[in-house]
């Protein structure tokens, strides 16, 4: 609006154009009426119209309106109707190996997920385009779309991370979806590289809601953070992070995954590992000295952890992890520098 009316300012021409608020469609006109060229003041005088949402034209003016808004975001974007079957409208191929079958969304999406999703989130993917919940999935958020991240293979056979939007539209009286995806940097910590909850957390809720066997949940919580902040600056503690992040990387990732929360908490998620195997890993990770060279300074610095195990401790995230914080708590108390496991006699410790 700002740049038609300068438009109109130079030409001295009436403009129109169309736009979208919060409200709804509306129409412009504006017209110069004054300007003074050495003040560079001046008057307009512009009516806003509100275009009729029935109108054939209006209709087809802010789907155009808003899907080429949507091009500019993403690399790939496929129409989904109430009756299942999925269109591409549009396809970034340079970012894709391949793209929705046209027809029936869940064979499509069947497909997809077994040549190009991450065997880990397939399960979710499928989930995720279940039509019968999608509405309320939707109302559910408050907005008028849901979201998920999941690791999409591109068009040379490597996994990136995703974003997939799934908007709720009505086109034509007719109830429908517009599936939007396109790569994403939300997915790694910029300053670690280790996942961010975004991603972390849905693939932890899978494995429980899949019961894929013993898991173990970690907290991990470096100590006197704040310290090291203080004494050498807030670089300086970037700096111990990355290196946490790195050596929890090496020593754990095989067996699952490390993601950073925010701050300086971490969770590590382990597979199929027994207590005495994540007892092991724990002593050996938490003895092992640790420290950053930072301009000619030696800062050594400690973690605190504190863990629960799926399914024995609880069997959704919230569970597990307020269990596992109870835990870490513990250490706390205790000196720091160490790590605990969940165990009944915890409940009543409440944390101050």
């Amino acid at each position: 609006i700002h740049d038609t009316a300068e438009q109109c300012i130079m030409t001295g021409e009436e403009m129109e154009q169309d736009f979208v608020t919060e409200t709804g469609f509306k129409h412009i006109r504006i017209r110069c009426i004054s300007y003074n060229v050495e003040t560079d003041d001046g008057a307009l005088l512009a009516v806003i119209e509100e275009r009729n949402e029935d109108d054939p034209q209006t209709r087809q003016n802010k789907m155009e309106s808003v899907l080429r808004f949507l091009y500019t975001l993403y690399s790939r974007i496929d129409l989904i109707s109430s009756d299942g079957t999925v269109e591409n409208i549009y396809l970034d191929s340079s970012r894709y190996k391949e793209s929705f079958i046209k027809g029936s969304l869940k064979r499509s999406i069947r497909t997809f997920a077994s040549r190009n999703i991450h065997p880990d989130d397939q399960y979710r993917f499928i989930q995720f385009f279940d039509l019968d919940t999608a509405l309320t999935r939707i109302q559910d958020t408050g907005g008028k779309d849901i979201k998920e991240y999941f690791r999409t293979m591109d068009a040379k056979g490597r996994y990136n991370w995703q974003i997939y939007n799934l908007l709720s539209v009505v086109f034509n009286g007719d109830q429908k979806f517009l599936l939007c995806s396109r790569a994403t940097d939300a997915a790694r910590d910029s300053l670690t590289g280790l996942q961010t909850r975004n991603t972390a957390l849905p693939l932890i809720k899978a494995h429980m809601q899949q019961a894929k066997g013993r898991a173990t949940l970690i907290i991990v919580d470096l100590d006197n953070f704040k310290h090291v902040n203080d004494n050498f600056g807030h670089p300086a503690g970037d700096a111990v992070l990355k290196d946490i992040a790195s050596r929890m990387r090496e020593k754990f990732q095989y067996a699952g995954l490390v993601s950073r929360l925010g701050g300086d908490e971490f969770i590590i998620f382990l597979r199929g590992l027994s207590k005495d195997e994540v007892d092991e890993l724990l002593m050996e990770f938490c003895v092992r000295p640790k420290s950053i060279v930072y301009q000619d300074h030696e800062i050594f610095y400690t973690v605190s952890i504190g863990y629960a195990v799926y399914p024995e401790n609880g069997d959704s995230y919230k569970d597990l992890y307020q269990k596992a914080d109870l835990a870490l708590y513990q250490v706390k108390q205790g000196g720091k520098d160490s790590y605990y496991a969940y165990d009944k006699s915890l409940n009543g410790k409440e944390k101050e």
